[in-house]
């Protein structure tokens, strides 16, 4: 399965949990993964490392980053 179709369906799932704002929050670190990941990639071919990559990743990112337009890289 890749991760494009498995996102939306998630944040479905879970959103009637989750307060507006972690909704929001989570829709958009979903989106960075797809940003970061590409949309085809298979989700059984990400691996420890790829997930501690992209955690950097995430917490280097300047909260202003999507009214900036910043790209990931």
């Amino acid at each position: 399965m890749t991760s494009s179709p498995s996102i939306p369906a998630s944040i479905t799932e879970h959103s009637r949990q989750w307060a507006e704002k972690t909704t929001g929050q989570n829709r958009a670190y979903l989106n960075i993964l797809i940003e970061y990941f590409g949309r085809d990639r298979l989700l059984a071919t990400i691996t420890k490392q790829d997930a501690n990559e992209v955690k950097k990743l995430l917490q280097a990112l300047p909260a202003s980053r999507n009214t900036r337009k910043s790209p990931l890289g």
